[in-house]
């Protein structure tokens, strides 16, 4: 498999991202700020600094973790 098309892997929990038949629902969003601040699902967060899975995405931003 080519370095540019590996599975984002979150840096917290090591869960691959999932976007097929099957997988986490909310793993085809992206992360949006807006999301945090209406309270909706946090989607998958990807930047510079790594990879975040929509569940520790909302523990980090909520201040569970």
């Amino acid at each position: 498999m080519a370095e540019d098309m590996k599975v984002p892997t979150c840096g917290v929990c090591r869960r691959e991202r999932t976007l097929g038949e099957g997988g986490h629902p909310m793993d085809a969003y992206d992360y949006n700020a807006i999301q945090a601040i209406t309270g909706k699902p946090m989607g998958w967060y990807s930047g510079d600094d790594g990879e975040v899975c929509p569940e520790d995405m909302e523990k980090l931003v909520r201040g569970q973790q």
